[in-house]
């Protein structure tokens, strides 16, 4: 996956890293949400994965990641490594055109909070840019007395 964490990005496209412990509910909210395009899944999540998908309202691409001993079928039509495979060695990444261009999409601690009386509400989400100043945003998270220059709260 770490590949994913750079290629995503040189593609001009947004990173929503997934908490695999969240129910398909909220695995669906985070891709309704963050309007998900592609979803690249760990064969070892894939029962997590159909049920979410199955919950939204739209088809989203799915690339599968093989498991070195896969207990669960592929959920997409398109494999990882064979994309790779595919891939335009000659691809030259153009760099980045705006710095506060959106890199990564967040959903902090817990998408889903319980309130009294079993009422649920949805979290905000947090988005990164690929600004410099996103080493200030995580010392922020670290010390609340520091302010992120490029945090945006999205509702």
């Amino acid at each position: 996956m770490i590949e994913a964490h750079y290629a995503v990005p040189m593609l001009g496209a947004v990173l929503n890293p997934l908490n695999t412990r969240l129910d398909a509910g909220n695995v669906a909210f985070s891709l309704k949400h963050g309007a998900a395009k592609v979803l690249i899944v760990d064969g070892d999540y894939a029962p997590l994965v159909k049920q979410a998908l199955a919950l939204l309202d739209r088809d989203i691409m799915v690339i599968d990641i093989d498991a070195p001993e896969p207990a669960h079928p592929p959920v997409g039509t398109h494999n990882y490594e064979a994309l790779l495979a595919a891939a335009d060695p000659a691809f030259r990444w153009p760099g980045i055109s705006d710095e506060w261009q959106s890199l990564c999409l967040l959903y902090p601690v817990h998408v889903i909070t319980r309130k009294s009386l079993g009422e649920m509400t949805r979290k905000l989400s947090v988005t990164e840019s690929h600004s410099p100043a996103q080493f200030l945003g995580t010392v922020s998270r670290r010390n609340p007395r520091v302010a992120s220059a490029n945090s945006r709260h999205v509702a």
